[in-house]
């Protein structure tokens, strides 16, 4: 055994705990779910409308609330407990699809209807996002926190090389419809593997009691005021921002680019989810805090290289290994931003600090969709692109001396986290 966990890394480490193999196996079955969902609505929204405009609206329907009520998510999930917020939004997200499988079946689905649609999902992804985050360092050891984030990550990203190749083949043969109702089946898997998690009671809350507000206040306060938080944030914003949205734009650069269809979107899509798959495996083997600051620097400056290339490509191939390297960059960053705030954060600020994180890795992506989506249907969809790269490139050179400069700070784990190890 001790030559397999070896051999492994922190890979193995993880899955030696019961808790934390079952919160995968149910996050395994909704993440693939997840994906041919959103490649799916992707192409139902571009066949109903044909516009890039409408395909960020869209990805912004599922992004933008929590850019909005992403604070105020954390806050609860703190203040009620993490599996309780994340079990009651997964209901809701898993009803929500039924429903709009059921229009899209009868042929009732029309792109209103379907923004409606993005628009619940991304509020229920709003508390999803914190809670589950939160949750998953109460699953392992504080010293094995960096290996199961990568995990989580590597899971999520790496069904996006899974998910796309099943939607593809999906809408060529029997249409979007299926899609909805395999994500809603994920989800419910999902909710059972929560159900069966045996997770400590929340501590007992110490001090005098805040309200609601206070409690959200206090959560902004911390994450302003903590610098290496702050420095890794600020460089997460390049990707989330100026990067991200390139993943709601790969229909419109398959059909007007390369002139391919669903085919071509699913190529495309499995080739970031490879790229992003091979990235956080990377780091969950590598299995320690240590060097992760510069991980994230040089991650975040090879997405913005593969985006330059991708918006300037008209060759296939040459796109595909594009994307690749900014799923792998993109993924290495997140990664290693958000295990370095985990590891060093209060363990009582956790949701409300992840939550902040959550705004700009799932919320900005939705106002850079919107912008790009707008100057696509005027200027064509590669160029905005090219000044977004150009935008990142020079917002790297300043942030990333932040984060280095905050190193020691960054890879050494709060004094709660240790006491508790």
């Amino acid at each position: 055994m001790a030559v397999s966990v070896s051999a492994g890394g922190g890979i193995a480490r993880v899955f030696q705990i019961r808790n934390y193999r079952l919160f995968w196996t149910g996050q395994v079955l909704l993440n693939i779910g997840n994906w041919i969902y959103r490649v799916s609505s992707a192409w139902l929204a571009w066949e109903l409308e044909h516009s890039t405009m409408w395909l960020g609206l869209i990805a912004a329907g599922t992004t933008l609330p929590s850019l909005i009520l992403g604070p105020l998510a954390g806050t609860v999930s703190d203040r009620y407990g993490h599996r309780r917020q994340l079990m009651t939004s997964s209901s809701v997200s898993m009803i929500s699809t039924l429903i709009a499988g059921i229009l899209t079946v009868m042929g009732w689905m029309t792109i209103e209807i379907l923004f409606a649609v993005a628009l619940l999902g991304g509020t229920t992804r709003a508390f999803n996002v914190p809670a589950r985050n939160a949750l998953v360092p109460n699953l392992v050891p504080p010293q094995n926190i960096s290996s199961a984030i990568a995990v989580n990550s590597a899971t999520y990203q790496g069904s996006n090389f899974v998910g796309p190749a099943i939607a593809g083949v999906l809408i060529t043969t029997v249409g979007v419809a299926p899609s909805f109702f395999i994500y809603a089946s994920g989800v419910a898997c999902a909710l059972f593997a929560l159900g069966l998690l045996n997770v400590a009671p929340r501590p007992p809350r110490t001090g005098r009691k805040r309200s609601l507000i206070g409690d959200l206040a206090d959560g902004l306060t911390y994450t302003a005021r903590h610098k290496g938080i702050r420095a890794v944030m600020m460089l997460s914003v390049i990707t989330a921002l100026l990067v991200a949205p390139y993943q709601d734009m790969l229909a419109s650069f398959s059909a007007t680019v390369f002139q391919r269809g669903a085919d071509g979107l699913a190529i495309l899509g499995s080739s970031a989810g490879l790229g992003a798959l091979m990235g956080g495996l990377f780091v969950a083997w590598r299995g320690r805090i240590e060097g992760l600051v510069r991980i994230q620097g040089l991650a975040v400056l090879g997405a913005v290289v593969g985006l330059a290339i991708f918006s300037l490509s008209h060759i296939f191939i040459l796109s595909c290994f594009a994307v690749w390297v900014i799923g792998l960059s993109m993924v290495m960053g997140s990664t290693s931003g958000d295990s370095l705030t985990q590891n060093s954060v209060d363990p009582t600020m956790r949701a409300r600090v992840t939550a902040v994180q959550a705004m700009i890795s799932v919320g900005m992506p939705s106002l850079g969709a919107i912008a790009i989506g707008w100057a696509g249907e005027h200027f064509g969809i590669q160029w905005p692109f090219t000044i977004a790269a150009a935008i990142a490139l020079c917002l790297w050179i300043v942030l990333s001396r932040n984060v280095t400069a905050q190193r020691s700070l960054l890879e050494r784990p709060h004094e709660d986290a240790q006491a508790r190890a």
